[in-house]
């Protein structure tokens, strides 16, 4: 990374304290919305400006996403996850399946969960599989006429053989 570069701020951190601003007004009670306000037109406009800008100039830097998990790791917590019936590792398990098979992004999904969010099925094997009985709400995914997708019980993964 160059001198320059380092002295910017990296985009995604802009969009992210633009973000937090906008969530701590809300959590204030403010009808104020400084991402979609008209009266922050200009305000956006020049964030937007600012980021074409330092992209124009190569301040812009890529962002880096965390490395995905290798086979290798996944084949290790497997095995540590099935080496026991301890309570605690059965615990773990049982987080461990449902953030795999059903979490599309961050913890606000799991604070959703109740005893009966699931669904278990067979499939044309007879073999057992669990799908979500309700919509979920994400942070990208409130709900309304323009949400688009939906994760529905149709759109889940099959979780098969769920107790080994």
């Amino acid at each position: 990374m160059s001198t320059a570069q380092s002295k910017e701020y990296h985009k995604t951190s802009m969009k992210n304290i633009r973000a937090a601003i906008n969530r701590d007004i809300h959590d204030l009670d403010r009808d104020i919305d400084i991402v979609r306000d008209k009266e922050f037109r200009k305000a956006n406009e020049t964030l937007d400006g600012k980021l074409k800008k330092n992209l124009e100039k190569g301040l812009s830097r890529p962002t880096k996403h965390k490395q995905i998990i290798t086979m290798n790791d996944l084949e290790k917590i497997n095995s540590y996850l099935y080496s026991s019936d301890d309570p605690i590792i059965l615990r773990f398990r049982v987080w461990y399946n449902i953030a795999m098979h059903f979490v599309t992004r961050g913890k606000e999904f799991h604070q959703q969960l109740q005893i009966n969010s699931f669904e278990f099925h067979f499939d044309e094997n007879n073999r057992e599989y669990a799908c979500l009985s309700h919509e979920m709400k994400q942070k990208n995914w409130q709900g309304g006429l323009d949400s688009g997708e939906t994760i529905t019980v149709e759109a889940n993964r099959k979780l098969h053989n769920i107790m080994k």
